[in-house]
């Protein structure tokens, strides 16, 4: 085999440059397994580098607010900003993919030093994979929160798919670990909280700054 390259249990050839690996065909990620989908074929051995979020439902309720000027009105949770900035501290990158278009989100998005931001998105598979690029991460490094249907394509893909509670049925069956706290109040702050524990990084007691 030609130097740079690692065979995967499928037998299959795969980069040792993770750039190479997101979205080309050649994943170690396996689709699913009895216990949900996103599943990485290293275990707890590969850490989570990159965090996906959808918007709608994930980092808020999910209510839709229109103010008289038609504008959208996002509602966001502290909890979740503070936590945010807990995983970037450690390292972590945060994305944002969501099937809205909101001047909000990339408010929010801007105070929280997210510049992983893609709205408007139908299909999500094709962002999910240019994000991963752009991240320099492999499929098994990245973890994506979703709460519908639409986030399935990312959750399949990545290393580890946490739904929050709020979420449709299907997603939750496929998910790898669902929060207990609902989107907009909490369930990403409680999900960083899980993913810093399995990347032996435990979350901090205290929080200097919460936005």
């Amino acid at each position: 085999m030609a130097a740079g390259f690692i065979r995967t249990a499928g037998n299959r050839a795969l980069s040792e440059d993770p750039s190479k690996n997101c979205g080309a065909g050649v994943s170690p990620v396996s689709r699913r397994r009895p216990g949900g989908c996103g599943t990485t074929g290293f275990g707890p051995r590969t850490k989570i580098k990159l965090l996906i979020l959808d918007c709608d439902g994930v980092l808020t309720d999910g209510s839709l607010a229109f103010a008289a000027s038609g504008s959208e009105v996002k509602t966001f949770n502290v909890q979740d900003g503070a936590a945010i900035r807990q995983w970037q501290a450690s390292g972590g990158v945060v994305g944002i993919i969501s099937g809205r278009v909101s001047q909000a989100l990339l408010v929010r998005a801007k105070e929280l030093s997210i510049k992983l931001v893609r709205q408007g998105v139908a299909e999500k598979l094709s962002a999910y994979e240019t994000m991963c690029h752009e991240a320099g991460v492999t499929d098994a490094e990245v973890s994506f929160i979703g709460d519908d249907l639409p986030d399935l394509v990312a959750m399949r893909r990545c290393g580890y798919a946490i739904a929050v509670e709020n979420a449709v049925a299907r997603v939750k069956r496929e998910a790898r670990h669902v929060t207990r706290r609902r989107g907009g109040d909490g369930a990403v702050a409680e999900a960083i909280e899980r993913l810093l524990r399995l990347n032996g990084t435990p979350a901090r007691q205290t929080v200097e700054h919460a936005p």
